[in-house]
């Protein structure tokens, strides 16, 4: 017997987890029972399963609560219950009817009984035909139970034993309840159907549920192909069953009903839902986009949902920007190409397409793809080239194209010289300043050309001459060295080329690399070639920067900087101090010195050292006086002091020759 293609698990958590078949049983090992359902007109019918994995090979037989034999023998392929199955269910049963196939493991056997129970509990007549039901007739009134005797091969009866509730043949077993909660939703895969359990009832648990759906025709047919079981969505809030293969772009009614394990179905709830193409609004596949002359075509694999109303082709100029649509009605649904002419040469776009639907509902779009069309040809030359000489710069302005260009490359040519590029960058405006030289006068050409965005360069436009005015700027003149000597800081320079053009020269100081600083002093001769700064600090970082004047008081740019660290000055030899020994108001020795020059920034410092020192020691405070005072000298013995020069930078010059007393 070939097992239903079920999931073993899914029907082993149905019979062992919803106890649907396990009152009356007397045996361990599995979900076994037998129920009975009354018409109300003297008709019972029992439905029964065996605990675990037994089979009775001979058969059952139906006794009532007391142990009366009511059938004597109930057994597998009795042919009237066989008319009704189909060709390979009847088959099954003639071959269970000669016992159990044989199993090459454990696992097998288990699998096959699963699926048996399944079969019984899902298909009444296939447990009629092999014999796990029977109805008996003519019952008489009254509350009865009944035993179901599991038969050895010979007939005899033997275990299990399985009972029946309490049954009365008068009172109709009331039908399996109705689902509730019944939805639907309609997706990209189908409809998808939820519902909740109906009341339990115990005589006739439902086991399964049917659907059926009717679409425009109003014809009902079944939406499932197989059982849908009690808990076949699983969790909470997944779908009892999607339907996948509902018509679209119909009203469906669907009508669901709950299926007792005696094959009765509730009384129906239905729902009515609109079920769109969704496939119509996928947009078109395989999208493309090639740069030509002149032109992008697009092309692309139309949907093949009939109920795609046209393709909408989009495009931007930015892969995440606002995309405009190039036909605003749409194209044919069969289109499979598309050739946008409004590209200019050189300028990249982005294309994605969108599916419009029956209703003229647009779909999510495609991936953007892109290209870059060329132009048809190269743009033409620009035309009245012009030039606007000024003090320091010559203004050159033209026509810019019609057609869209990138930008523009301008050349100038003096007497005896080849054409040079002058603007580094490409010229995006219709106007560029030419800066003037150090030299000036003469006679220079200008010539361009425009740059279609694609890289197509024009020819060139007619060229133009242009005289150059003498400019009276002198040359920028140039720092040669830069030195330290004597704590002051010393600059070389010269004048820059013509020397001729310079008068005087300006030196500039600055803390800052950045700054120019403060002109020095008055103005240099024009045959100054160095400038010594005294006014500076031992340690401390100075710029310098020289500008030329000419005779008539026009300046040049300032040189390139010059960084100058200054060193120390020469530091003299104090002589020897002087001591005086004072009792009052407590004893100490005052130190007299000569006082460091005027205006070197050197400070004195005063050292000590006494017959037990091993070292000199360097008494607190620095002065630029000349005096100091030793607070707490050495109460006996021989002390020496000496004194010594100190730059601001902390470098110390000489000491002094030593003075000493005697305490």
């Amino acid at each position: 017997m070939r097992i239903p293609k079920f999931s073993r698990l899914i029907v082993a958590i149905v019979l062992y987890g919803t106890g649907l078949i396990s009152a009356g049983t007397q045996n361990s090992g599995g979900p076994g029972g037998c129920l009975a359902l009354s018409d109300g007109k003297g008709a019972l019918i029992l439905l029964w399963l065996p605990a675990g994995e037994e089979w009775s090979p001979g058969g059952w037989q139906i006794q009532d609560g007391g142990g009366k034999v009511l059938v004597a023998r109930v057994t597998a392929g009795e042919t009237q219950f066989l008319a009704g199955l189909t060709t390979e269910a009847a088959q099954a049963v003639r071959d269970l009817a000669h016992g159990l196939p044989a199993f090459k493991d454990a696992r097998e056997r288990k699998g096959f009984f699963l699926g048996l129970r399944f079969r019984i509990l899902t298909d009444p007549a296939f447990a009629r035909a092999l014999g796990f039901s029977r109805t008996l007739e003519r019952v008489s009134a009254g509350p009865k139970t009944y035993r179901v005797v599991g038969l050895d091969a010979s007939g005899k009866p033997d275990a299990p034993i399985l009972k029946s509730p309490a049954v009365d043949a008068s009172v109709a077993t009331p039908p399996p309840s109705a689902p509730g909660g019944f939805r639907a939703e309609s997706g990209r895969e189908g409809v998808s159907l939820f519902w909740t359990p109906g009341p339990a009832q115990p005589q006739a648990p439902v086991f399964t549920y049917y659907v059926e759906r009717a679409g425009a025709s109003g014809k009902k047919e079944a939406a499932t192909s197989s059982p849908i079981l009690i808990n076949a969505a699983g969790s909470p809030g997944r779908a009892r069953h999607v339907d996948t293969a509902v018509p679209v772009e119909q009203e469906i009614t669907y009508s669901l009903y709950g299926v007792d394990v005696f094959g009765r179905r509730s009384r129906p709830v239905e729902l009515n839902i609109f079920h769109p193409d969704v496939s119509a609004l996928v947009p078109p596949g395989e999208v493309k986009a090639e740069g030509q002359k002149g032109k992008v075509v697009i092309s692309w694999t139309p949907n093949p949902s009939p109920n795609t109303l046209r393709i909408l082709v989009e495009r931007s100029y930015d892969a995440a920007g606002t995309y405009v649509a190039l036909a605003p009605q749409g194209l044919p649904r069969q289109a499979s190409s598309y050739e946008d002419l409004a590209v200019p040469g050189g300028v990249t776009a982005f294309y994605r397409l969108r599916s419009i639907g029956p209703r003229g509902d647009p779909g999510l779009p495609s991936i953007p793809v892109s290209a870059r069309p060329s132009n048809p040809a190269p743009p033409d030359a620009p035309r009245n080239l012009k030039a606007d000489v000024g003090r320091t710069r010559v203004r050159l302005t033209w026509d810019g194209n019609e057609a869209p260009v990138s930008a523009y490359i301008l050349e100038r040519r003096s007497a005896g010289s080849d054409w040079t590029r002058i603007n580094a960058d490409l010229a995006q405006e219709i106007q560029y300043d030419d800066p003037l030289g150090e030299e000036s006068g003469g006679t220079v050409s200008y010539r361009m050309k425009a740059v279609a965005r694609d890289n197509q360069e024009s020819a060139y436009g007619k060229a133009i001459d242009v005289a150059l005015p003498e400019r009276g700027l002198p040359p920028v003149p140039l720092i040669t060295g830069v030195d330290t000597k004597d704590g002051k800081a010393v600059v070389l320079f010269k004048p820059g080329f013509p020397e001729t053009k310079t008068s005087q020269f300006l030196v500039l100081r600055s803390g800052s690399p950045d700054k120019w600083g403060i002109v020095l002093g008055r103005p240099l001769p024009a045959e100054a070639r160095s400038y010594v700064d005294p006014f500076v600090s031992a340690g401390e970082s100075y710029w310098y920067r020289v500008v030329a004047v000419n005779a008539r008081n026009d300046r040049s740019d300032p040189s390139d900087a010059a960084l100058v660290t200054i060193g120390t000055p020469p530091i003299p030899t104090p002589a020897a101090p002087r001591l005086e020994v004072l009792l009052e108001p407590f004893a100490q020795v005052r130190i007299t010195f000569a006082a460091p020059p005027p205006g070197s920034g050197l400070v004195a410092q005063t050292e000590r050292k006494g017959s037990a020192d091993p070292l000199w020691v360097r008494l607190p405070g620095a002065t630029s006086g000349s005096e100091s005072l030793d607070p707490d000298p050495p109460r006996v013995g021989k002390i020496l002091y000496r004194v010594l020069y100190q730059a601001p930078n902390g470098v110390a010059g000489p000491a002094s020759p030593p003075a000493e007393i005697v305490r």
